[in-house]
């Protein structure tokens, strides 16, 4: 493993003072025209610290400027920093900052950034209306699209739920659900696995092979469809 060098303590602190004072345009210059190396230790630090204890406004004003003067460069940076974030409960996509990125993304036909944006911060939202939200923010309302971003990306038992609502929209497609089982099963991981038997049994798909624990009652049909709590029971019940 490579070791870094941390960064020199005086650009640290040029940095952290920039952006206390609020001055992006220097701050993004001063970035810049650091060399590799201290542009790598600066990232860290940005990721890490600077941009996980700003307030949330100035975050994403921060990012909707990283984002417009190199992506490539800067959106992997901000994405840690988020994650961080959103398991502090620091962090609302549904904040009018967001709204502004989204809105340059979706403008600007940043698909390759979206699809960045999708697949660091889905596994790390608790609800599912702010998954949904997401999507939709992204303009990623296809549903088959959606389903790619849930079952290829890391799978908590929000997203399994928002996975299994967004499978209903596809029911007449067996062939199409049934790959999309066998996908769950071939992951491995014991969520995947139990979402799997629901798939199969709810939808009834014959071509899927394998044992599987999971019965459901007629009368459970209608309440996993509407309830996460219906479904987690379920789901914990296998």
């Amino acid at each position: 493993m490579v070791q870094r060098r941390p960064l020199n303590s005086m650009l640290a602190t040029r940095l952290r003072r920039m952006l206390e004072n609020k001055e992006y345009e220097g701050f993004v210059d001063c970035l810049q025209n650091l060399s590799h190396s201290d542009f790598r230790s600066a990232s860290e630090l940005l990721a890490d610290s600077l941009l996980v204890n700003i307030s949330e406004e100035d975050y994403w004003s921060l990012f909707r400027r990283l984002l417009e003067v190199d992506s490539k460069a800067f959106l992997g940076t901000v994405l840690k920093a988020a994650v961080l974030r959103l398991n502090r409960s620091e962090l609302d996509i549904r904040h009018n900052g967001f709204l502004v990125v989204s809105n340059y993304l979706n403008t600007y036909e940043r698909e390759i950034d979206k699809r960045k944006i999708l697949e660091r911060l889905l596994p790390c939202i608790q609800a599912e209306f702010n998954i949904e939200f997401l999507f939709e923010r992204l303009h990623i309302n296809d549903p088959r699209k959606r389903i790619e971003f849930l079952v290829g990306g890391e799978l908590t038992m929000v997203s399994a739920f928002v996975l299994f609502k967004t499978l209903r929209f596809l029911e007449h497609d067996k062939i199409f659900l049934t790959k999309c089982c066998r996908f769950l099963v071939k992951k491995g991981s014991g969520l995947s696995f139990n979402l799997a038997s629901l798939i199969k049994v709810y939808f009834d798909l014959q071509d899927v092979n394998g044992t599987f624990s999971l019965r459901l009652q007629p009368y459970e049909t209608g309440r996993i469809e509407t309830s996460y709590e219906a479904f987690l029971k379920v789901m914990s019940g296998v």
